[in-house]
């Protein structure tokens, strides 16, 4: 039980931080496309 537990856990603490590294790199792809965009224009 407590084994089986432990690896649920670790399972999602890993889904949490894929979810989140995702996100910043959604983010920051976002926000590098804003700025090209910006050079292009200025």
């Amino acid at each position: 039980m407590c084994s089986s537990d432990r690896h649920q856990v670790t399972l999602e603490t890993i889904r949490r931080e894929t979810m989140a590294i995702a996100a910043y790199i959604f983010i920051e792809t976002k926000q590098g496309k804003a700025k090209t965009i910006c050079r292009q224009v200025g």
